[in-house]
């Protein structure tokens, strides 16, 4: 399967205790449109695969890097999935989690993969799909 990405905007940063996280909205059903027409992930419990859950939060996609911290807690909330964003103890992590407090970055994508997926109209809807990074 082809891997896919979408950017989603930092709502809001609620950090953590200990200042090393914060909750993102990391996909919702909002189409985005491809090359075939729009794509729909859907976000009922059975439509995402959590198995891979908790996630390595990579820098541009690029997973020949270390990971800087972990996507962990993933929940369906409404039609979105939400995680919680710990980053790690290297000056990086540090680097990028002032930078998101600072609002200098303030978007992040998910990597995932389409297991099943049914055309209706223009739309492909993925039926069940799955985050890995």
């Amino acid at each position: 399967m082809k891997s896919l990405t979408r950017n989603f905007n930092i709502e809001s940063v609620r950090a953590a205790e200990n200042n090393d996280g914060f909750w993102a909205t990391l996909s919702t059903e909002y189409p985005v449109q491809r090359d075939y027409g729009n794509e729909i992930l859907l976000h009922g419990q059975l439509n995402i695969d959590l198995e891979r859950a908790q996630l390595p939060l990579i820098i541009g996609h690029n997973t020949d890097e270390l990971n800087i911290g972990i996507v962990e807690q993933l929940k369906i909330v409404g039609r979105k999935l939400k995680g919680f964003i710990r980053l790690g103890s290297s000056e990086r992590a540090k680097e990028i989690l002032q930078d998101v407090q600072n609002g200098i970055v303030s978007n992040l994508s998910i990597g995932y993969r389409v297991i099943e997926s049914h055309f209706e109209g223009d739309d492909l809807l993925a039926t069940k799909w799955a985050p890995y990074e």
